[in-house]
């Protein structure tokens, strides 16, 4: 790859590989019940005539994430375009817009590293396809899991050369993606460790008010906070309605620590599992597809013995350190949230975490790609990433689970104006308040 970015195949390479995610969106992953819900919210949004009050269902204490973001995400493609496909773009964009800016902002810590490849590795990386080209929730998250890394990355790893040299702009975008994934997910809580810690480590420095941060912090809040106020005007009472039911205590989960481990670091290799139904249904009808998840499964068994045993050699740099501690903190979070949640235990619930992961393999990139031939068999790797997801997906295309199986129920939906033809929302305990 070039030394000096190439603008034009910049915009080729980023508008291929969104094109490429887009498609495989469509051809996967929609046959599942939390992927119709989240359509089912747009449909409502778009044709109802109602406000959305409120967002996802939460299974565990059967009640609803306040706020309209999530209708207004899905639902505001449709109004504009008509398209029932547009929810899943959209949702396609926002997912690659985080990783594009991840790249983008690695390129600026690893400047070693050439941006086509940070972008090629972002977009095609196997854990943010399989979460991110989707129409669900969690897909959203990449794009706060991005702001929150950059702000925290910028405070506690790179503090004495920031980008922003004021940091109050980091405690503005930490503010937007608070609200912002508060109306999405429950794993908005995460962020709350980050800010506390790191309100404190800059009111120890001294430098700037705590007043002005939290102003900033509050101002971030109130922009993506907006689509939260209605529901907050009108359903105060209600909004934390059997929150107890999302909470339990379950301490032998403690004892899965090393399977979190290896599912979270994970997010940062060439892991393909063969347990989806997508790839199960894709290996049955083609040996190839087959040949290619076996091969890729192999590769990602290596690639992940390499980058612990790499990071290991790499442990007296300062800021490695301070990532592995960022990773080993944030590990502890993530287990101890396993343990009072209801929750099984999936990567997806913790992907506001990814770029942690994610970074801690660039340093071993970095001083790899010194040899012409490590960079060569990385890009190779991606290559067979790109190659078996594109085949999975054609082996997909307009059977059960791609998206084009349920189009002609959607459209109908549409035209009848009607988000009961389509399919029917969970029972919750605030469908009397809408």
């Amino acid at each position: 790859m070039q030394d000096k970015p190439s603008y034009p195949l910049i915009t080729l390479l980023v508008f291929t590989l969104l094109i490429f995610r887009i498609m495989l969106g469509i051809w996967t992953n929609f046959a599942h019940e939390d992927y119709i819900q989240i359509y089912l919210l747009g449909l409502e949004n778009a044709y109802s005539g109602l406000w959305s009050y409120w967002g996802p269902e939460i299974v565990w204490s059967q009640t609803r994430l306040p706020g309209a973001m999530q209708g207004l995400l899905a639902g505001l493609p449709l109004r504009v375009t008509g398209s029932a496909y547009a929810p899943i773009i959209f949702s396609n964009l926002i997912s690659a817009a985080g990783l594009i800016l991840m790249a983008f902002y690695s390129k600026k810590r690893f400047p070693r590293l050439s941006i086509e490849f940070l972008l090629i590795l972002f977009l095609l990386l196997p854990f943010c396809l399989f979460n991110g080209t989707v129409l669900l929730n969690t897909a959203y998250l990449i794009l706060s899991g991005a702001v929150l890394f950059i702000a925290v990355a910028e405070l506690f790893l790179y503090r004495e050369e920031l980008i922003f040299k004021d940091p109050s702009y980091y405690f503005l975008g930490m503010g937007m993606a608070l609200l912002f994934t508060y109306q999405l997910h429950l794993t908005w809580v995460m962020f709350l460790p980050f800010i506390f810690v790191l309100l404190y480590f800059e009111w120890k420095r001294k430098e700037i008010s705590l007043g002005k941060l939290l102003l900033y912090l509050g101002l971030g809040m109130m922009l993506t906070g907006v689509t939260l106020i209605p529901t907050i005007w009108t359903y105060a009472s209600e909004m934390f309605m059997n929150s107890e039911g999302n909470l339990t205590f379950q301490p032998e989960r403690f004892g899965r620590i090393f399977d979190l481990l290896a599912r979270y670091f994970s997010m940062a290799i060439f892991d393909i599992t063969p347990d989806f139904d997508v790839i199960d249904l894709a290996m049955k009808k083609s040996l190839l597809v087959k040949s290619l998840v076996w091969v890729l499964k192999a590769v990602s068994i290596l690639h992940f013995i390499l980058l612990a045993l790499y990071l290991f050699r790499l442990r007296k740099s300062t800021v490695v350190q301070k990532t592995l501690l960022l990773f080993l903190l944030t590990l502890i979070m993530s287990l101890c949230l396993f343990v009072l949640g209801n929750k099984h235990l999936s990567a997806r619930t913790y992907i506001l975490l990814y770029p942690i992961p994610v970074w801690l393999s660039l340093y071993v990139y970095q001083e790899l790609f010194q040899y012409d031939w490590v960079k060569k068999t990385v890009l190779t790797c991606l290559g067979l990433v790109f190659l078996t997801f594109t085949s999975i997906g054609l082996m997909n295309r307009g059977d059960i689970y791609s998206f084009e199986y349920k189009i002609d129920d959607i459209e109908k939906a549409m035209q009848e104006r009607n988000p009961g033809a389509f399919s029917e929302r969970r029972a919750t305990l605030m469908d009397e308040f809408k």
